[in-house]
């Protein structure tokens, strides 16, 4: 007779889910919190976005920077008032490839993860898709090698929230070893494409040669 062990691995193992990725503690503001209320909880969170949540526990929509940036300066300015509606939501059982294709799709970085009666259980972002997918190759022990498309759209995502350019960074990868060239605004923009290259799948690290250097207004 087989022993439990022997059955155990023959079993194919479980897909992950957004649901095993998610970062469950959602920040989340009602309809009714004021623009500057939410403008605080963005930069004491460290947060670039929040979902809106209504009374029912429904997702209404998000409030981003970008919304924030386009709200009226008046007082008494609200959540309802500013948010983008057509906020994607993803099902908690929904697979991580699938995920990452809605993502890809969408072109979007985050999306709210949702219960069965479409209550908000947590956020998934490009990054927790990574992380999920490193941790199924290295279970599966299976090599990868970096994939450049890939890491030009992660360092185009960076300069991008923080207003840069491509053409400001070079990659160049050497035995696996992605090595950073070229100019970044700051020690932040410095250290965050920094990071958004380390978690590519197949770049086993990085060099980073990136000059610090501010760029100048037209």
């Amino acid at each position: 007779m087989p022993s439990p062990e022997a059955d155990n691995s023959s079993m194919p193992e479980r897909r992950i889910c957004a649901g095993d990725v998610m970062t469950a503690d959602i920040i989340s503001v009602g309809p009714d919190a004021k623009v500057p209320d939410i403008a605080r909880i963005l930069l004491d969170c460290h947060v670039t976005g929040v979902p809106v949540i209504g009374r029912d526990g429904q997702v209404l929509g998000v409030v981003s920077e970008t919304d924030l940036e386009r709200a009226p300066v008046e007082a008494g300015a609200t959540a309802e008032d500013v948010m983008s509606l057509g906020v994607v939501t993803i099902p908690m059982e929904t697979d991580l490839e699938e995920v990452a294709h809605i993502f890809d799709q969408r072109r979007i970085r985050r999306a709210v993860v949702t219960r069965a009666d479409g209550r908000p259980r947590g956020i998934i972002t490009r990054s927790d898709v990574l992380r999920g997918r490193v941790g199924a190759w290295d279970r599966a022990g299976i090599p990868q090698e970096a994939d450049m498309d890939l890491i030009r759209r992660r360092v185009a995502d960076v300069l991008e929230e923080y207003g840069g350019a491509t053409s400001t960074v070079r990659v160049v990868i050497v035995e696996g070893v992605a090595h950073l060239w070229g100019l970044a605004e700051s020690e932040n923009e410095r250290r965050a494409v920094h990071g958004a290259v380390a978690v590519v799948p197949g770049v086993l690290g990085v060099d980073n040669h990136l000059v610090i250097q501010p760029r100048t207004m037209a």
